[in-house]
């Protein structure tokens, strides 16, 4: 595999390490950019940056602590502007990929009992993280699947549902 054409890894100075990726984000699981990428600026559009946390597999309190300070920040909504849009989390591919959905909604759900702990969060924006991700984990609860998702949905975690990240 050429990860050159892919994904740029630099290291050193201030920052120990930064990687670059183009397109596409493949970790755990795959975050496809190139649809969404004009949607905002100077990053990608908020749904997709609180993917980038919430598709690892083996999270930890620094990426539940990023997804928990994105939400307390942000709406949820139908719409991109400065909102997490539940539509783009259908596009994304949330509702076709039970593995994806399964990471997704089982860090959500990790999210919601950080905030509940966490000493950087007031009550009040402990309050409002666990609200909204509740909000999302209601939306893909809801919304229809894939006959694909459901076939896939029988299995469940007994079978391997994500890729291997390997360790910089």
């Amino acid at each position: 595999m050429h990860y050159f054409r892919k994904r740029h890894m630099y290291f050193g100075g201030k920052v120990p390490m930064a990687e670059v990726f183009f397109d596409r984000l493949e970790m755990n699981h795959v975050l496809e950019f190139t649809k969404r990428l004009t949607v905002d600026s100077p990053t990608v559009p908020l749904a997709e940056l609180l993917l980038v946390k919430l598709q690892i597999v083996k999270i930890n309190d620094k990426d539940l602590k990023d997804a928990a300070l994105l939400l307390s920040s942000h709406d949820i909504g139908d719409s991109d502007n400065e909102t997490v849009s539940l539509p783009a989390l259908t596009e994304i591919g949330l509702l076709s990929d039970w593995g994806f959905h399964y990471t997704v909604t089982t860090n959500l759900r990790k999210v919601q009992d950080f905030a509940k702990q966490a000493s950087m969060l007031t009550e009040s924006e402990a309050k409002t993280v666990q609200e909204r991700a509740g909000k999302i984990l209601d939306y893909l609860e809801k919304a229809p699947k894939s006959t694909k998702w459901k076939l896939r949905e029988r299995i469940g975690p007994r079978q391997k549902w994500y890729n291997d990240v390997e360790d910089w």
